[in-house]
This record gives structure tokens, C-alpha cells and sequence, in this order.
């Protein structure tokens, strides 16, 4: 197994235990996580053909990723910093109103906090390691 190959599987690895300890239910054997045959980076392809109303997932409230964890002067978790104070001042009242904006805002939070501090991991941490980074198409 070559070093990619490796790291792939580590990723897919530690999203699946992520995926147990979240209870999302997932119908595995009508497709397969992959990086070939897919348009960015990772995605879904069907293994079998897939009837129509067939559930492929049952995802609970609390391990789907949205803007409704952020609040001004937090982490989603209930902690905050000084730091984080004087940073959330900067944050306009039209950020925290805009929901696009507020899940952006989130998600970049917490891959930094899982990157700069490794004692506090984001329980987000093997889903955001599979988000493939793209260049912005306006720079």
C-alpha cells in the first residue's frame, strides 16, 4: 500500500468509527465512498442498482453539521476565550444573521481549533479531514 493509499484509508478509517459513534445509519452495500469516478475529491458511487425510496441514511439532528451551534463569544461547545471575545467583536450582526455566512464561519473555526490545538480535537474533526480544499475562484 503506497503513502496515499494509506492515508486514504486512515481518513475513511477514522470517518467510519466517526460515523458509528454519531449513530448515523448508513446503507453501505448500495454504494462506496471513493475518490475515483467523482467530480472533486471524495463523493458516493452507487455499487448496485439503487430503487427509488430506498433510504440510504438516517442521519440524527445532532451529527449534522449546521449554523444553529454558533453563537457570538462561543465554540459551539459553550467555551469561549477573550481572545475569541475581542475576535467576535469584529463580527458584524449581519454575519450572525446570514446562516450561509454563520455555517462558513463555523466550519472554518472548527478546523482551526482541531488544527492549533490538538488537546481539543473538533468532534467534527473525520468528517472535515475528508473536505477536499479548492481554490477560491475569485483569487
Amino acid at each position: 500500500m503506497n503513502k496515499q493509499n494509506h492515508q486514504d484509508f486512515e481518513l475513511q478509517s477514522n470517518y467510519q468509527k466517526w460515523l458509528d459513534e454519531s449513530n448515523i445509519q448508513v446503507q453501505s452495500q448500495l454504494f462506496k465512498t471513493a475518490t475515483e469516478n467523482v467530480v472533486a475529491g471524495w463523493g458516493c458511487v452507487a455499487t448496485s442498482f439503487i430503487k427509488e425510496g430506498t433510504i440510504l441514511f438516517e442521519i440524527p439532528r445532532e451529527a449534522c453539521f449546521t449554523s444553529n451551534e454558533f453563537s457570538r463569544g462561543g465554540h459551539g461547545d459553550g467555551s469561549s476565550s477573550s481572545e475569541d471575545d475581542e475576535d467576535e467583536a469584529d463580527v458584524d450582526e449581519a454575519i450572525t444573521s446570514d446562516t450561509q455566512k454563520k455555517l462558513a464561519l463555523k466550519l472554518l473555526r472548527e478546523m482551526e481549533n482541531s488544527e492549533r490545538d490538538t488537546r481539543k480535537v473538533s468532534k467534527w474533526k473525520p468528517f472535515l479531514d475528508l473536505l477536499t480544499p479548492h481554490p477560491l475562484p475569485w483569487t
